[in-house]
């Protein structure tokens, strides 16, 4: 009868053991899935900022000829740094065909030169621009805030009011 107890003993602990494993296991599963979606969400967004890169690395060696601007030790100089950014400024300018707002952003910091605009001027400005597409305060806010995160676009904060400039 003491067999009996003992089998049904580890009978008992072999069933906990398993169930805990199982639930282990489930969570880390929802881990692991919840790390897949931050990654694949990550990866579209590099993906989008591959394609704008490209766009702007384009359009300053259209309008530079070449990337040669950049002195021996990777520091522009102060004339050279003007020249670069007006160089990019007119490029983005002239560039006929923005596909997504901010292209159409970034062309519209472009045209103001050096000059801070707000979120509510850009779209504005958006609307006129092209009154074939459905824009709004936010949509431009939001994309002027990813492009200050990807480092394009300057923002200025004086009192309460928010303004962008292209980043020198």
């Amino acid at each position: 009868m003491s067999d009996t107890n003992d089998n049904r003993t580890l009978q008992a602990h072999y069933a906990t053991q398993v169930t805990s494993d199982l639930d282990r296991n489930v969570k880390e599963q929802e881990d692991v899935e919840s790390q897949l979606s931050i990654l694949e969400s990550k990866l579209d967004q590099l993906k989008q900022d591959q394609k704008l890169l490209i766009i702007v690395r384009n359009a300053v060696s259209a309008a530079n000829g070449s990337m040669d601007l950049q002195k021996d030790s990777g520091e522009l100089d102060g004339n050279a740094n003007r020249t670069a950014f007006s160089k990019k400024r007119e490029t983005i300018v002239s560039n006929n065909s923005p596909q997504t707002l901010p292209q159409l952003v970034l062309h519209q910091l472009a045209r103001r030169s050096a000059d801070l605009v707000s979120a509510a001027d850009v779209t504005q400005a958006v609307q006129e621009s092209n009154p074939q597409r459905s824009t709004n305060v936010v949509l431009v806010r939001n994309a002027l805030e990813a492009l200050v995160a990807r480092g394009t676009v300057a923002r200025t904060k004086r009192q309460r009011y928010v303004y962008y400039s292209l980043r020198t």
